[in-house]
């Protein structure tokens, strides 16, 4: 009998307006001991600067560029996953570095059939680097998802079945993440929780979700241009609306009611809810109205209208997730092009190479 062929794994990189972030994570890339099938650069049309660094690594990578139009975060990963044509796609933030075992990490997981997503530690330079966390990836019996320790250091060392995985770090069997519904009501702000959503309907599809501390990236945090302040009242609203949203959403039927209320009536540092806003009024700290507790609140009950929609009309597809145009970096002159390339095979030397 022949040996089955290797699992094939591609990667998914959304990025805008950040290029000295990318082309270190492409470097990384290109270092990787899994050599990926292909690298997914999913950015704005018009972002010049990452087409730049996208070219400089065309060299040593199979890389496509994809375009997305619609602004947040889930289209370019939508825009990917859609392109992708490897047995296992990851995701990778473009402020984040993998080690170089990183790929060849998550892809040994997929041997089990059983095992629908993969992922890996989050180690973020400077935050908590120091903290080691016995739970990790495990949403609450409460059903609270806001403390998933997957940037602490695990106690144990060894891969173990999680509920969630972090974007930063997560890859998806092919076939299963084509299944996938992306959900515009997520795309507010910096899509948070939107891994909730997605591994839980991996675990609902009677998949494992597996998280594996070998498989490491180091995560840079970088500016987010279009979202201003991280805890500005837009960054509140959209947070507390993903906050409950998820949980009403995702989150086993019996769990959902309790993640719910206690997101309205306790709440935490990056929403408030009565008993925090309570607390922090009695330790003489009391919340921002207008940056903190009103856009708190709006966005949890915009969130309770979002599950009533979904409940109603499912999930409310993206738009347009990019695609409009695929461009590939030409192997002679290492421009951007769409289709045959106008030089002709002709690299910039002078010499001749076969595309």
């Amino acid at each position: 009998m022949p040996a089955p062929a290797p699992i094939s794994v591609a990667v998914v990189v959304p990025t805008f307006a950040r290029p000295e972030l990318l082309a270190r994570c492409l470097a990384a890339l290109a270092a990787q001991h899994l050599a990926p099938k292909e690298v997914l650069v999913a950015m704005r049309a018009g972002d010049a600067e990452t087409a730049a660094a996208v070219e400089a690594a065309a060299g040593v990578l199979a890389v496509r560029v994809l375009t997305v139009d619609e602004p947040g975060h889930l289209p370019p990963l939508a825009a990917g996953a859609a392109a992708a044509t490897a047995d296992v796609v990851a995701f990778v933030d473009d402020d984040a570095e993998p080690w170089p075992d990183w790929l060849q990490s998550l892809v040994r997981h997929y041997d089990r059939p059983d095992v629908g997503a993969a992922g890996g530690l989050v180690f973020q330079p400077g935050f908590e680097d120091g903290v080691v966390a016995d739970a990790v990836g495990k949403i609450t019996p409460l059903g609270r998802f806001d403390r998933l320790a997957v940037h602490h250091v695990p106690r144990e060392w060894r891969a173990r079945d999680v509920d969630v995985l972090r974007g930063a770090n997560m890859s998806i069997r092919g076939d299963l993440l084509a299944e996938y519904s992306w959900d515009a009501r997520l795309n507010g702000g910096a899509a948070t929780d939107y891994e909730v959503d997605l591994c839980s309907w991996v675990r609902r599809g009677g998949f494992r979700v597996v998280y594996d501390p070998n498989a490491i990236v180091t995560h840079r945090p970088g500016p987010r241009p279009e979202l201003g302040r991280e805890h500005d009242a837009q960054a509140v609203y959209a947070y507390s609306h993903n906050l409950v949203y998820v949980a009403a959403k995702a989150l086993p039927l019996w769990q959902r009611p309790i993640a719910v209320a206690l997101a309205f009536l306790v709440g935490s540092r990056a929403s408030p809810g009565v008993v925090t806003a309570l607390f922090d009024l009695a330790a003489r700290r009391p919340p921002s109205l207008r940056r903190s507790l009103v856009p708190a609140f709006a966005g949890k009950l915009a969130g309770l209208r979002s599950a009533a929609a979904y409940v109603r009309y499912g999930a409310e597809p993206l738009e347009r997730v990019g695609l409009d145009v695929t461009l590939r970096v030409c192997p002679a002159c290492h421009e951007l092009v769409d289709g045959v390339c106008p030089c002709g095979g002709q690299r910039r030397d002078g010499r001749r190479v076969t595309d």
